[in-house]
């Protein structure tokens, strides 16, 4: 993992990279080049977005996933992405980014294509230019949601799906499709993603030898897009916490933004590849993400006590420091009619103790398991090896938490942490972009712990040392001394070389 500046540099240095040895006739070169500066992705002038966290939305979406399959007469893809783009599902999904010891679930779905007005029996057989594209962002987490209703309304939208996947007539299009349907097998019921048939893999189809010119190295989305359209795609909250509940606007916008791409991504494949575009059918292997079988339901209800306990001892500490303004506690609406905060991320690590007996020499602590709580910006990512320089131990002791560990070791549902220790001996750590500018002025917004609220912070130079001493006082009951509350150095202080950023 590369911290934000880090992959900065690397960004520059592909840039540079780039435009030395893209030819004349390249497709980036026609798209984007031509004028300078580069057009940004803008997802709400070509897409309406629905979000799926009801019965009532699951079963819109069913319907309108049928209506997909229903229309008679579908062909291939057309040369020009139009005429039958209402028989184009994109698909990509999102999840709380995996560790060495931990697979996370995927916890949203999107889903995007052109649905004519009146779908079904009325519906038009080829959508006009100004038909828009409809993408719908399935909250995965909220379908788990136990209740006849919603049941129903989930069992409706499998089948659709799992009809539309293996529809002969719909094209399912996605970016390194594999992984994601690898991913979503492993949901416990969701066996409609175990197979896909005429899939394009635009990942696939934007490789070496689809090129004019010579081959291209395999690179990301966001690189492909700007290679072949011209058009830059931000992808800030691609590692943020997509486990967290409510979705941030910035994620949203980022998922949408991520499904509705790849249209203009294979149109533009379409125009300048001197070959067809392939197809394939996937069959997922399951990752082993989720628990299966009744483990399932037992886990869930954990969580949910944890939850609730966590919320509890948020709104404890908040409570405790009314008078002083520093932060409050808000539900998604209220948070979005202020002005826009600065998510951060409440990250877990473990310090292991050595795994041989300790020696003379040894650093302190080296037989016991320190537990860190590391406050950092979303759109940021901790490099575990600096902070294990930082700590003075080596990197093979510093780890992410497992999912159990949160809930047993820090009291917190993975996704739901909130920004203060919830169990004794937590030790907390912020990054240093968290007490200057532009975050001092904006305020950062968190988890509470619990789904359905956040907790707003103004001023965290000041809010972030001070919910840390209030929560260990709770925990010591009045008795706050040696509270353990650090700010990290600047990463970008240290001397790193070329090998420590390419080689780590």
């Amino acid at each position: 993992a590369l911290p934000g500046w880090r992959r900065e540099q690397l960004r520059e240095a592909l840039d540079v990279v780039d435009s030395v040895s893209a030819a004349p006739s390249s497709p980036g070169h026609l798209a984007g080049r031509q004028g300078g500066a580069r057009a940004h992705f803008d997802v709400d002038e070509v897409a309406e977005t629905h979000t799926v966290d009801s019965a009532e939305a699951a079963l819109e979406l069913a319907e309108s996933l049928a209506a997909l399959c229903a229309p008679p007469g579908a062909g291939r893809l057309c040369e020009e992405g139009c005429g039958e783009r209402q028989r184009i599902l994109g698909l990509d999904a999102e999840w709380r980014p995996d560790t060495r010891f931990a697979s996370n679930p995927p916890s949203l779905l999107q889903l995007a294509f052109f649905r004519p007005e009146g779908h079904g029996d009325e519906a038009t057989p080829s959508p006009s230019p100004q038909d828009r594209l409809t993408i719908w962002l399935v909250d995965l987490l909220a379908l788990e949601r136990s209740d006849l209703e919603m049941d129903e309304a989930v069992a409706s939208l499998k089948d659709a799906l799992g009809e539309v996947l293996l529809s002969p007539s719909v094209r399912i299009i996605g970016f390194a499709l594999q992984h994601d349907f690898d991913k979503l097998a492993s949901l416990s019921g969701w066996r409609c993603f175990d197979r896909a048939t005429h899939v394009v893999d635009l990942s696939d189809a934007a490789a070496g030898n689809l090129l004019e010119g010579g081959s291209q190295p395999a690179i990301g989305l966001s690189a492909q897009l700007k290679l072949w359209t011209g058009r830059t795609l931000d992808k800030a909250m691609q590692c943020s916490d997509w486990a967290r509940r409510p979705l941030t606007l910035a994620q949203a916008r980022y998922a949408a933004a991520d499904v509705a791409c790849l249209f203009p991504l294979l149109e533009a494949l379409q125009r300048h590849s001197p070959k067809a575009i392939p197809e394939r059918d996937i069959v997922a292997h399951k990752t082993g993400a989720r628990r299966v079988g009744e483990g399932v339901e037992a886990h869930a209800q954990h969580s949910r006590g944890v939850a609730v306990s966590a919320g509890d001892a948020v709104r404890t500490v908040v409570d405790k420091l009314v008078e002083t303004g520093c932060c409050r506690l808000a539900t998604a609406a209220e948070a979005a009619c202020g002005a826009e905060r600065v998510e951060i991320n409440s990250l877990l690590f473990v310090m292991d103790p050595l795994a041989r007996k300790p020696k003379a020499g040894d650093e302190a602590g080296a037989d016991t398991t320190e537990l860190l709580l590391v406050l950092s910006p979303a759109s940021d990512m901790v490099d575990v090896k600096w902070l294990s320089n930082y700590l003075g131990v080596p990197k093979r002791r510093v780890r992410m938490a497992t999912p159990e560990e949160c809930e047993d070791w820090f009291g917190a549902v993975p996704g739901r942490v909130p920004p203060m220790p919830l169990r004794h001996g937590v030790r907390v750590m912020a990054m240093p972009s968290l007490r200057h500018e532009p975050v001092v002025s904006s305020g950062i917004v968190a988890s509470s712990g619990e789904s359905g609220r956040l907790l707003l912070v103004d001023n965290p130079a000041e809010a972030i040392p001070l919910l840390a001493a209030t929560a260990h006082a709770v925990l010591a009951q009045g008795d706050a001394a040696d509270v353990p509350f650090e700010w990290l150095p600047d990463p970008r202080g240290g001397k790193l070389t070329l090998d420590d950023i390419v080689c780590d």
